[in-house]
């Protein structure tokens, strides 16, 4: 039992070195990629007149090493399932439209039902000039986004994490893996310095910025419905539950801020009205993660 432990650790530990190392690789390639494509679209700019060149050329380097940086992890999971020879079915991409439809719409029921509560008398949220013609690319954008970020961390990092360690702990190693990517950003280095260390600064402080950029609220919130997705991808037997709940939410967000204004809050427990900066939606996340895993326990 004790050699058990021991080795389920180690195996714990090895998971968080393929991952770090991981993401250093990614890095060091993007910062290569951006360089490479900044200096080049900076020479054609200068050679040619074309709009989206100038566009291009206007964009500070911080942001070429972001989007490589995106880039470059897509392209590696590829070859970690090729590696780990994970199939189409057990990453659960088959897909299955009863569980995406009905989880988008618990998604937005879920969102809609807390903004409701926790804008009850708040003052400063004020309704805007509704504009529909948005919506169609807020579907189109959220769809894309849930769709990557399912696929990479309840499809490929699940799958790693739950190879090393027991299906709880994987969960929360994942929760605490997604929670913190999301303060990750590549902001600019020094102007004065040489391009490739601007370009390394960048990404360093993608690790160094997320301390910096770090609210609670908005973390606690993220790291539950990690948990959420996970039992909703065992549950379902397919990521098309977690890319439907995922799109849900974030098509409501996105409608719900062209739609309002929000203003000062009234405190930490109810927010702005944002629904991620108020403690009453990580204590409802909580009751409901909760629920939901008395239900499953009940279940088996």
């Amino acid at each position: 039992m004790c050699y058990r432990r021991i080795m389920q650790k180690f195996s714990a530990f090895k998971g968080w070195i393929w991952l770090i190392g991981f993401y250093l690789k990614v890095l060091v390639a993007a910062v290569i990629c951006a360089c490479l494509s900044y200096q080049l679209i900076t020479w054609m700019a200068s050679q040619v007149h074309w709009d989206w060149v100038q566009y291009l050329a206007r964009k500070p380097l911080r942001q070429y090493v972001d989007r490589f940086r995106l880039i470059c992890v897509c392209v590696g999971f590829i070859g970690v399932i090729r590696s780990l020879k994970l199939s189409w079915s057990r990453l659960g991409m088959s897909f299955c439209g009863k569980a995406y439809v009905k989880y988008v719409l618990y998604g937005m029921l879920l969102w809609l039902t807390l903004f409701l509560v926790t804008t009850k008398g708040l003052a400063t949220v004020s309704m805007n000039d509704v504009c529909w013609r948005p919506i169609v690319g807020f579907l189109f954008a959220s769809f894309l986004l849930a769709i990557l970020e399912e696929f990479v961390f309840r499809g490929v990092l699940l799958n790693v994490f739950e190879a090393q360690c027991e299906r709880m702990k994987s969960t929360n190693i994942l929760g605490l893996l997604f929670a913190f990517l999301h303060f990750s950003t590549c902001e600019g280095g020094n102007l004065t310095a040489n391009i490739w260390i601007q370009g390394a600064q960048c990404a360093l402080h993608s690790i160094t910025s997320i301390g910096q950029h770090l609210q609670w609220t908005y973390f606690c919130c993220l790291f539950l419905l990690n948990a959420l997705l996970v039992h909703i991808r065992h549950k379902c037997n397919s990521l098309w539950g977690c890319i439907g709940f995922h799109q849900g939410l974030i098509f409501t967000l996105m409608v719900l801020r062209k739609i309002f204004t929000f203003g000062e809050t009234r405190g930490a427990f109810w927010g702005t009205g944002r629904l991620t900066d108020a403690w009453f939606t990580v204590l409802c996340l909580c009751c409901l993660y909760l629920l939901m895993r008395k239900t499953i326990a009940h279940k088996k």
